[in-house]
């Protein structure tokens, strides 16, 4: 059976965010993030673990901010390319801010 284009865009922002997480990138946000997807089966939660670095999970859970959208266009802002714009943000539009800026950091 053929990967559906969702299916393959949760794929991309899997792997976007583990990498991103694992890079230490994501310790400096400012608050919890949950991506969730409206078109596919994907949520992920970035927020700091008892150590203190961000973990990342996926599930569904209150994050300082919520963003929303279709899978290919989540895939987008976890590469770094995507912008909030085409993505419904929910709470609080810095953190959403922030972790834009992170994404983007090389």
């Amino acid at each position: 059976m053929a990967e559906t284009p969702a299916a393959g865009a949760v794929g991309r922002i899997d792997a976007a965010l583990g990498a991103f997480v694992a890079a230490g990138r994501a310790d400096a946000l400012p608050g919890s993030v949950h991506l969730h997807c409206t078109d596919a089966d994907g949520e992920w939660m970035i927020e700091r673990g008892p150590a203190g670095a961000a973990e990342l999970s996926r599930r569904h859970a209150k994050g300082d901010c919520a963003i929303r959208g279709t899978a290919d266009a989540l895939a987008e802002l976890a590469s770094g390319s995507g912008s909030l714009l085409d993505l419904e943000v929910l709470g609080d539009r810095a953190v959403a801010d922030g972790f834009v800026a992170a994404l983007r950091m090389d």
